[in-house]
């Protein structure tokens, strides 16, 4: 503890040295202790070769590379096959946080871990493209069909059986979106609705969404909310007067948000983010605060 004299002991003792009564304050925190190595090891044996190849060729921090790899990872199971834990039914979803500073190669690795999914996107677009043109063909012959037969039979009864006698009306096709980058809620539950089931919200530029329109003062709450669920697994709905009703079913999405240290400040302090809970269902938190080569962790 340092010396502490008050100016009356100071006084009452003259003979006390300066250097006993001015003294550098303690303080107020502790140091952060050293942080420890990202458990490559842990992804096992397809991930982990992943990340040590991307730490080789782009040179990344251990850490970036396993969280990139990680997301990857999830994103291309989490469609397939949910987790029993106890007779509990969960999805196998992440939420990551990666927070590294500028030039540490964050867009680069999230790059080559998400390769295979942007090359499957686009070809399920090209695969859209044919079936919507196929879609809408199909879907105006059977509204001809359907108005004529509407307008040959006589009563009620021969429309009813003409009506019941045509094909069954086509289904159009899911769009071919898989990852999205700064949704607002309503924008992701559509997205859910119309394309694909399994998506993943994955932004090597997480600022783009941290101060995009979703997690504006007035969306925070909601966004946060809905996230949270989308992480569980639950139902979705939605009712609202000028849409129609939407109510969903084992849609699944994962998240890896990657961000700087200032945004990541200002998203792990915030109130609203901390009291819904959706800071606790990241899986990971890694921060690069020293500016060193080895990322701070945590859970």
């Amino acid at each position: 503890m340092a010396k502490t004299l008050t100016p009356a002991a100071v006084d009452e003792a003259p003979d006390v040295a300066l250097t006993d009564v001015v003294e550098a304050p303690e303080p107020l925190r502790r140091a952060w202790p050293p942080p420890e190595s990202y458990p490559l090891d842990a992804l096992g044996t397809i991930l982990a070769p992943m990340a040590r190849k991307l730490r080789e060729v782009v040179q990344a921090p251990d850490a970036i590379c396993g969280q990139s790899v990680l997301g990857a990872g999830t994103l291309a199971v989490q469609g397939h096959a949910d987790v029993i834990n106890d007779g509990r039914t969960h999805p196998i979803a992440d939420y990551l946080l990666t927070v590294g500073e500028s030039g540490e190669r964050k867009s680069a690795v999230d790059r080559c871990a998400l390769w295979p999914h942007r090359h499957w996107e686009r070809s399920l677009h090209e695969r859209y493209r044919g079936e919507e043109l196929a879609y809408q063909n199909e879907a105006e012959a059977y509204r001809k069909a359907r108005d004529e037969a509407l307008k040959q039979a006589k009563g009620r009864t021969a429309k009813q059986a003409d009506l019941d006698a045509l094909w069954p009306a086509p289904i159009p096709p899911l769009e071919a979106m898989l990852i999205v980058e700064e949704p607002t809620y309503e924008g992701l539950i559509k997205a859910l609705r119309i394309g694909q089931p399994s998506m993943g919200l994955y932004s090597a530029e997480g600022g783009r969404l941290i101060g995009g329109h979703g997690m504006n003062q007035d969306n925070q709450l909601k966004t946060a909310a809905g996230l949270s669920e989308l992480w569980d697994g639950v139902r979705i709905s939605r009712v609202r007067a000028t849409d129609e009703t939407t109510i969903l079913y084992g849609r699944r999405l994962s998240m890896h948000v990657m961000v700087q240290p200032v945004v990541a400040h200002s998203v792990l302090s915030n109130a609203i983010l901390l009291g819904q809970g959706i800071l606790l269902a990241l899986s990971h938190c890694l921060a690069h605060l020293d500016g060193g080569d080895t990322p701070l962790q945590g859970d």
